[in-house]
């Protein structure tokens, strides 16, 4: 804590809240250096990602970056923007992040915006109450009640409608929902990790996504990138897809699969290869 409060209550106060030092203002670099470095001693150190992510394959630069930028997301509790076009395993690197990070144990829950009628937002996100509106003929937990102690994972972001956004911003500011049809308030806290197929500064252009939402969410962006830009992963792509006890491909078939355009990325891939077998 540092402050120009010299106050034995507020040091009590300082220590029982979790703070290591206490230092007096003014003071100099040095001190606060020596105080913060006292307190990072101190701190339990945080599970680390492996930096080898087995899921995560591929050996092109851009592959090994992923890799990276993942395993400083797992070792953090920033909310993480996965960016990239469809098809390029865009879920499968946020399960990852949560797989390896510190709220591993609790839960993960995946939800497309672009299913969530924009009159249903309140109902999927918060909850409602039995007898909130018609239809509802039981209570509903929330996706965000749901997600609270682990991860909610929003794919097409943009989907939810301006006035939408506004309110998943509130939550994010306040850490609270209140299901419709009820006068309770409840607390949840829940790590975002969002994702679109789309260049999110062109969303904030046409108007699709909230700037403020934006930069909240994008603690971390992750861009993954098309296959037709790693074709030197997709032998090893493609041979993962078969496993091991199916065969192989002969040259001119690894030849055709690493020349084509793949407009469905690594989905499509892996379409491809297991109807072939």
């Amino acid at each position: 804590l540092l402050t120009v409060v010299e106050d034995i209550d507020t040091v009590v106060e300082a220590v029982q809240r979790g703070a290591t030092n206490y230092v007096l203002k003014p003071a100099s670099p040095a001190s606060i250096l020596a105080a913060v470095e006292k307190g990072l001693r101190s701190v339990t150190p945080r599970p680390q990602a492996p930096a080898r992510i087995p899921e995560i394959l591929g050996s092109t630069k851009s592959m090994i970056e992923v890799r990276r930028l993942v395993t400083l997301a797992a070792s953090s509790d920033v909310n993480v923007l996965i960016t990239g076009e469809t098809g390029t395993g865009k879920e499968l690197v946020a399960r990852a992040v949560h797989k390896y990070s510190s709220l591993s144990s609790g839960p993960f829950v995946a939800h497309n915006c672009a299913a969530t009628p924009h009159e249903l937002f309140e109902s999927q996100f918060f909850g409602h109450r039995r007898g909130a509106f018609t239809g509802a003929l039981e209570d509903h937990t929330g996706l965000l009640e749901q997600a609270s102690g682990g991860v909610l994972l929003l794919d097409e972001l943009h989907a939810l409608s301006s006035h939408n956004q506004a309110k998943l911003l509130r939550v994010l500011d306040d850490g609270e929902v209140r299901p419709v049809g009820s006068t309770e308030v409840r607390s949840v806290s829940v790590r975002f990790l969002s994702a679109t197929n789309r260049d999110p500064h062109q969303l904030i252009a046409e108007r699709l996504l909230r700037e403020d939402l934006y930069y909240r969410l994008r603690g971390l962006e992750i861009w993954l990138p098309p296959l037709r830009e790693r074709r030197g992963d997709i032998p090893l792509l493609a041979h993962h897809f078969l496993g091991p006890d199916d065969g192989t491909f002969t040259p001119n078939a690894l030849e055709a699969l690493r020349t084509f355009a793949w407009p469905g990325n690594v989905r499509q891939l892996r379409n491809c290869v297991r109807s072939a077998k």
